[in-house]
């Protein structure tokens, strides 16, 4: 009896892997984890670095479904991310956190303006200037 247990794994073994074409859906994609949350139908949904280890493309689907929900369904969106190209694509409203308190909280545009240090440099520095320059001229 348990040669033929033994035989079964291994052939069962073989086949799993021979017909793997590459690696698994990640269980906690945050796709899936968005549909999750969805199916329970909330008013707000509640997202942390959705985008984190997601690949330009992905980060931008996932950005453009997070707006399409928004838009359609007429969801709140609380997302925690650090994401420059996710915040302008799909926040109406930024909280900045800096020095353990909020530091300043609008739009995009108030963002650009506000005066706290951290805040200028996270959004005009290297990588914020980007985007500044890509939304400058909403401000002006």
């Amino acid at each position: 009896m348990v040669p033929l247990i033994l035989r079964s794994a291994a052939a069962l073994k073989r086949r799993v892997s021979k017909d793997r074409v590459g690696p698994a859906p990640h269980p906690a994609s945050p796709r899936a984890a968005l549909a999750r949350a969805l199916a329970l139908d909330p008013e707000i949904v509640f997202l942390d670095e959705p985008t984190s280890g997601l690949d330009p493309i992905a980060a931008g689907d996932f950005d453009a479904l997070i707006k399409t929900l928004q838009r359609t369904l007429g969801l709140t969106v609380f997302m925690v991310t650090h994401d420059l190209e996710s915040l302008y694509t799909v926040c109406d409203r930024v909280a900045a956190l800096a020095d353990c308190r909020i530091v300043c909280v609008g739009p995009m545009e108030a963002m650009l303006k506000c005066t706290h240090p951290w805040v200028q440099t996270y959004f005009q520095g290297k990588r914020g200037g980007m985007l500044t320059s890509r939304i400058g001229q909403l401000v002006n």
